[in-house]
């Protein structure tokens, strides 16, 4: 026996819980049903006998014991099965809830719409044991202490701040104390609240333990605030969020007491993983003289690191962009003002995202180990991998580092650079597409999917975007908390979530009930930027008034209701009533959209949109075989950024479908993923023509989840409730590959060779995980550890 992988609601460093939830891994030998103990204490020492929690289980998943916990305390707990045992540990939040007093700059002091300023005090300590602090921020806020910074990264800005709630971080800062005098600072930047005119503030509750004893602390008048000389050069705009003006010294101007302030608001702790340096790596050259060019070798989204040379009281510009040839993409300009010869840069607030930089206003040109570039994300480690052919390797290796690039401050963007806002369609095609099957990213959606879903208005109607300040779309866009819901209860079936966002997406179905008539969802959304559908296909768009986009939407608000009824989420008797609703809505569909063997017209997009929905149940064959002829006829696959995904997830579950895609996907002209990598793109570009239009964004998730159809159709690795069923596609036209994929219960592999007509398939179930084999007509319950099949090739 062998326990790892401790996680508290799937993290494995937990700040901010408040009503735990525990996970961890095995290996166990065949047959063995292991009872695992579960003890919970307040110091590491008394886990021998603890004082909080001591229960058996004999699952390893979705342990929810009832236990009370006191504020802002680190917790140990240890999983133990006879001789085996494995121990970690959590921080409490703010459990009886927040009372802690919000401060903000005094007026006339700082503009600070644009400005950042600093809040501190010092606590004297004597002996220390712990420290913990949370801090809440109507806008960014990033802490130090004692000069050094509490994170990678800052804390990020998802509170719904026009909706009434804020987010609060958790940090243990025990390790960045020290006896005597120890120094608190928080810096703020209004961040996303410039859109909505709302003044930055911040509030902190802080414990320490110490020889005294156990004390608590909150941001008051005892705090300090000073100008820091630094700010934001941009107006967070579409299109022009800009950068930063950076002093290579901090130089703060002399405290003066803050300002309390009054504010309502629901604050909640934030249970998605805080941002993180994903890797650093310098500059692959530097070219030019007096103005130069680094190219970082790829496009990401994050900080970078500068060393420069210049005159005192002058100021180096960098411009960045992400495309070769543009000086500047989307306003992205940072100054750094030189206060001695010597001067460093790095980012604090306002990342960046782009391959090459353009740096002015220097002495001496720099050096490539002069630059460095920071990837920050949200996205943890990568768990999901796929071998064997390099063609399919590469493209997911685009995915991929997309992804990563466009998941920053818990959010899922379009992208990071001109909007910052996490449209939902990208969400529904890069939680099945990417980030569910290639990353250990669970906690992102535990937080991001109620996040999105607490958005909802008051007529029900859910946001095209999150945050929701602007932003166009259509059903798709608004369906997100549904179909990521429904993803992710396939793979982690948490009946938490379904409890959270059960209210909240029936009040959203109940919503697109009333804007229908005669059957059918009318246009709900008259705006230019309202109810479309499919969106930046290589045939053009679906705008809001257009046939095509009633269509689309009508199919995608059947498809919302096919996933709620498929994953659970709602009683008996409401299942039974939104089953009725699916069924006269797919009436009104056929009816009004299905002539001479196709809906809507000729594209794939639209047969698999039927298809996937419920419309085309009793003709799907036909269906199915029309949408097979357009993608051979034409070679390509013609969805969009909302349509792909429904194409993808449609054709990965049948033999044929799997076949088409996968020509599709190794045809390197356009429209096509080869043909952005053979373009030298890094990350997948805004359109399949990679036009400037909108400012041709090259860091962009429209066509995101080719990685979905990889690892689901190909590899054959997917889940149901909970269960991994594994199908692997096995023909001569992918003779040979291997993948693996990470779940609660460890790692799952299946690797297939091929040779002449027999094929040999081998899976690898991790301890305590139900899986089963499709295979030659009939499902076989695989056993954990390693089992090996032998089939024919059928073709």
């Amino acid at each position: 026996m062998k326990i790892y992988d401790l996680r508290c609601d799937y993290r494995r460093e937990a700040e901010g819980v408040i009503n735990p939830e525990f996970f961890w891994k095995y290996v166990a030998c065949e047959n063995e049903k292991p009872v695992f103990r579960l003890d919970i204490a307040s110091s590491r020492e008394l886990l021998e006998q603890p004082d909080v929690f001591s229960g058996e289980y004999t699952e390893n998943a979705y342990v929810l014991p009832e236990i009370t916990l006191a504020s802002l305390t680190r917790y140990y707990w240890r999983v133990s099965c006879g001789d085996e045992a494995a121990d970690s540990s959590f921080v409490s939040g703010v459990a009886e809830g927040w009372t802690a007093p919000f401060i903000a700059a005094p007026e006339g002091l700082a503009d600070v719409m644009k400005e950042y300023v600093a809040f501190g005090r010092t606590v004297q300590l004597s002996g220390v044991k712990e420290g913990v602090i949370a801090v809440c921020s109507r806008g960014y806020h990033r802490l130090t202490v004692n000069g050094l910074p509490a994170s990678d990264g800052f804390a990020p800005n998802r509170s719904n701040i026009e909706g009434g709630y804020l987010l609060y971080e958790v940090y243990d800062i025990t390790h960045l104390l020290r006896e005597g005098e120890n120094s608190i600072a928080v810096l703020s930047d209004a961040g996303w609240g410039r859109k909505c005119g709302l003044e930055p503030c911040i509030s902190v509750c802080g414990v320490f333990t110490d020889a005294q004893g156990r004390r608590r602390i909150t941001a008051g008048e005892d705090w300090s605030c000073r100008r820091t000389g630094q700010w934001c050069t941009g107006d967070y705009a579409w299109g022009n969020f800009g950068g930063e003006h950076l002093r290579d010294a901090h130089l703060c101007s002399p405290g003066v007491p803050a300002r309390s302030i009054a504010v309502q608001a629901d604050i909640r702790p934030d249970r998605i993983r805080r941002d993180g340096i994903v890797c650093v790596t310098p500059a692959v050259s530097v070219s030019g003289e007096g103005t130069y060019t680094a190219d970082m070798g790829r496009n990401f989204t994050g900080f970078v690191s500068l060393r420069l040379k210049g005159e005192p009281g002058s100021i180096a510009v960098m411009t960045v962009a992400d495309k070769p040839g543009e000086q500047c993409s989307f306003s992205q300009r940072y100054e750094l003002e030189f206060c001695g010869g010597d001067g460093s840069f790095i980012n604090c607030f306002n990342w960046l995202s782009g391959r090459y930089l353009h740096i002015s206003g220097v002495s001496e040109a720099p050096g490539c180990g002069d630059i460095l570039a920071m990837s920050v994300s949200s996205v943890g480690k990568r768990s999901g991998f796929f071998s064997g052919d390099e063609t399919l390797e590469r493209i997911m290796q685009l995915d991929a580092d997309t992804f990563v690039a466009n998941t920053i401050s818990g959010v899922t963007m379009d992208c990071p650079h001109r909007e910052r806002l996490g449209y939902g369609e990208t969400g529904c095609s890069t939680t099945w597409g990417v980030g569910l099957p290639l990353f250990d990213c669970a906690d992102l959606y535990h937080g991001y999917l109620p996040a999105w879903a607490s958005r909802i208005e008051s007529n029900g109607h859910i946001p095209h975007v999150a945050p929701d300040f602007w932003g166009g779309g259509g059903t798709q866009w608004s369906n997100y908390p549904v179909i990521g819901l429904a993803d992710m209860l396939n793979k982690y079936p948490d009946k938490r979530l379904c409890r959270e966002l059960g209210p909240v997406l029936l009040a959203y179905f109940e919503f697109l009930a009333s804007q229908c008539r005669d059957g059918l969802l009318r246009r709900y959304e008259q705006e230019e930027w309202g109810f479309l559908g499919d969106w930046a296909t290589p045939e053009g768009d679906d705008w809001g008034a257009s046939r095509e986009a009633l269509f689309f939407n009508n199919c995608c608000y059947a498809y919302a209701i096919t996933r709620a009824l498929e994953a659970g989420i709602f009683d008996a008797e409401t299942a039974h009533g939104l089953a009725k609703r699916h069924k006269e809505l797919c009436e009104g569909i056929n009816r009004e959209f299905y002539r001479d063997g196709l809906y809507c017209s000729e594209h794939a997009r639209y047969q698999a949109a039927a298809i996937i929905c419920g419309a085309a149940d009793s003709r799907r064959e036909a269906v199915y075989d029309a949408m097979l002829r357009i993608i051979r006829t034409k070679g390509y696959l013609d969805g969009g950024s909302a349509g792909l995904s429904l194409m993808f997830r449609v054709l990965a579950a049948d033999r044929r479908g799997r076949s088409a895609a996968l020509k599709c996907l190794r045809r390197r002209e356009y429209p096509g993923y080869l043909y952005f990598i053979d373009h030298g793109q890094t990350t997948l570009p805004e359109m399949w023509d990679m036009r400037d239009i909108y400012g041709g964004s090259r860091i962009h998730t429209c066509y995101s989840g080719a990685s979905g159809f990889i690892m689901r159709g190909l590899a054959g690795i997917d889940f149901k409730a909970g269960k991994a069923v594994i199908e692997p596609f096995i023909s001569s036209e992918l003779p040979e590959f291997s993948a693996q994929e990470d779940t609660l219960w460890g790692t799952l592999s299946v690797e297939c060779r091929v040779s002449g007509q027999r094929a040999a398939v081998s899976i690898w179930v991790p301890s305590g995980c139900a899986a089963e084999f499709v295979h030659e007509g009939r499902r076989t319950v695989l056993q954990s550890g390693l089992n090996r099949f032998e089939q024919d090739c059928a073709e």
